[in-house]
C-alpha cells in the first residue's frame, strides 16, 4: 500500500503552487478585517464607563433604575448571543454568511448607539425615561455585531496562519480604538459636565444652569455621534473588505460529545486563557 501511495504521489506543479499562493490573505485584506473589529470593544467600554454617568447626571434617573439598565444589558447578551449565532449559521446569501449581518448590524447599531444618548421629550417622567433607555439599551445589545464579525474569522481562509494574522490585526485595532474612542468621548463631554463645576455659576442662577444643562446634553450627542460614525465606518469596511473563502466549517458527522471536547480544549489552551485575561483587565482598567 505504501509503495502504491508513493507511486501515485506527484510533486505540485507550478500552476498548483500559484493557486495555493493566491489563497493566502493579502496584507490589505488582513488590515481591512482588523479595521472592522473596533465597534464591540469601543462602544462597550464607552457605554460601560459613561452611560451610567449620563443616566444619573443628564437623564436624571434614580440610581436604582440605572443599576437595572446596566445589569439588564449584561444579562440580555447571554440570551441574544446564542440566538444570533443560530440565525447566522442558517444564513446563506450571495454575499456570504456573515457579511450581510455585519453590514446590517453596523447600520442599526450605530443609530441605536446614538439614540441611547439622545433624550426624547415624550419621556419626562422617571418611569418614561427608564422605559425608553432600557428599551434602547436592550435593542442595541440584541444586534450583536461581534457575533458575525468574529465568526467571519474561520471563513477567511483555510490556512491557520492567515486566520492568526487576521486575529492579530483585529486585536491590535480593538486595543487602539478602545483607547481612542474612550479618550475622544471623554474629551468632548469633559468641559461641559455640570457636576465638575458645582457652585461656579454666575448670579444669573436658573438661566445659567439651564444653558449649561443644554450644552451638556449636546456634548453627549456630539460624542455619541462621533463614536457612531466610527462604528458605521468599521461595518462598511468589514462588508467591503471581508471575503469569505471557506464555504462551510460545519461537520454534520461530529457528535455533541466531540463538540464539548473541542470546547474544553479551547478554554484550557493557555495562550487563549492569557488573551482573555488581558482583554478582561484591559476593559476593567479603562472602565
Amino acid at each position: 500500500t505504501g509503495s502504491a501511495a508513493d507511486a501515485s504521489w506527484e510533486p505540485a506543479t507550478p500552476q498548483q503552487e500559484q493557486r495555493e499562493q493566491k489563497r493566502q490573505l493579502s496584507l490589505c485584506r488582513i488590515a481591512l478585517f482588523g479595521l472592522a473589529g473596533p465597534p464591540l470593544q469601543m462602544t462597550g467600554n464607552v457605554a460601560a464607563f459613561y452611560f451610567s454617568i449620563y443616566l444619573l447626571e443628564v437623564a436624571r434617573l434614580s440610581p436604582a433604575y440605572v443599576s437595572i439598565i446596566s445589569f439588564s444589558g449584561r444579562a440580555w447578551d447571554a440570551v441574544t448571543d446564542p440566538l444570533i449565532g443560530l440565525l447566522l449559521s442558517c444564513t446563506n446569501t450571495r454575499f456570504g454568511k456573515t457579511r450581510p449581518w455585519i453590514l446590517g448590524s453596523s447600520l442599526c447599531g450605530s443609530c441605536l448607539f446614538l439614540f441611547m444618548w439622545w433624550p426624547v421629550a415624550a419621556a419626562e417622567t422617571q418611569a418614561g425615561k427608564f422605559a425608553y433607555y432600557l428599551l434602547m439599551h436592550l435593542v442595541y445589545c440584541t444586534l450583536c455585531y461581534h457575533i458575525p464579525y468574529t465568526s467571519a474569522t474561520v471563513l477567511l481562509s483555510p490556512h491557520s496562519a492567515d486566520r492568526d494574522a487576521a486575529t492579530a490585526a483585529r486585536i491590535a485595532c480593538e486595543l487602539l480604538f478602545t483607547i481612542v474612542g474612550s479618550a475622544a468621548f471623554g474629551a468632548v463631554i469633559g468641559s461641559k459636565r455640570i457636576a465638575t463645576e458645582c457652585g461656579n455659576f454666575s448670579t444669573n442662577g436658573t438661566a445659567d444652569m439651564l444653558l449649561r444643562a443644554s450644552e451638556e446634553r449636546d456634548s453627549y450627542k456630539l460624542a455619541a455621534g462621533i463614536i457612531s460614525l466610527i462604528y458605521l465606518s468599521c461595518g462598511i469596511v468589514g462588508f467591503l473588505g471581508i471575503k469569505e473563502r471557506v464555504a462551510s466549517v460545519r461537520d454534520s458527522s461530529e457528535s455533541f460529545a466531540s463538540t464539548l471536547r473541542r470546547i474544553g480544549e479551547v478554554i484550557t489552551f493557555k495562550p487563549y486563557v492569557a488573551l482573555m485575561m488581558a482583554f478582561l483587565f484591559m476593559s476593567l482598567g479603562i472602565q
